[in-house]
């Protein structure tokens, strides 16, 4: 009856040992799996991370060159108001001449109309009244 009980009891224990060598191996298969999918998850998300960071690069890249292009943009704009300014400036020169010539201009107008109005009274007078001939 003893021997009976132990051989039973190996038996139990042989089958114990062997569902603990299956479940080890399950569970090693199971780690080994989970190991993979974790790698595989890390290099997708390295992939992104790539892929985002690239985008990132190249809008730097763009937003760089049109930094540049803008600066470009600024210098010649400020050159072209700097030559409008000292060109106004040389406006009021031409502001104040314009003046003068206007009023050297007036009076030699004056002094035209009165020669004018002088030649017309000393030709009324030595020819008689307009419209006759002589």
């Amino acid at each position: 009856m003893m021997g009976a009980v132990v051989t039973e009891a190996e038996t139990r224990l042989a089958a114990r040992r062997q569902d603990a060598a299956r479940a080890k191996s399950a569970m090693e298969s199971a780690l080994a799996d989970l190991q993979l999918a974790n790698n595989n998850l890390m290099a997708m998300k390295l992939d992104d991370a790539i892929a985002a960071q690239r985008r990132v690069e190249e809008e730097a890249l763009v937003f760089t060159k049109n930094v540049n292009t803008l600066y470009q943009r600024a210098a010649k704009w400020k050159a072209e108001q700097r030559r409008f300014r000292s060109s106004l400036e040389g406006l009021d020169t031409f502001e104040a001449w314009a003046t003068s010539i206007e009023g050297d201009l007036q009076a030699i107008a004056g002094n035209l109309e009165y020669v004018c109005a002088v030649l017309e009274k000393e030709g009324a007078d030595t020819h008689g009244p307009p419209g006759r001939p002589q």
